[in-house]
């Protein structure tokens, strides 16, 4: 059986560079996905690289206007 690779909130904040209460607020609106063991947040790493993906940005614009690479 594999072992599945589970995060804690204070990884999730250091992994995206967010200050704890930011990760908290994207863990309990239900932006990352999140299972809650014995009162703490477990992040599965499929689902943290699972919202990583859906913030990817292609291409930037600012007012309408394409910015350069």
């Amino acid at each position: 059986m594999n072992k599945k690779q589970y995060y804690t909130l204070t990884d999730v904040a250091l992994n995206l560079g967010v200050h704890n209460n930011t990760a908290r607020k994207l863990i309990t609106s239900g932006e990352i996905k999140s299972y809650k063991i014995a009162g703490r947040y477990r992040i599965d790493a499929k689902d943290l690289a699972e919202y990583l993906k859906n913030c990817r940005v292609e291409k930037s614009t600012v007012l309408g206007v394409e910015v350069p690479e």
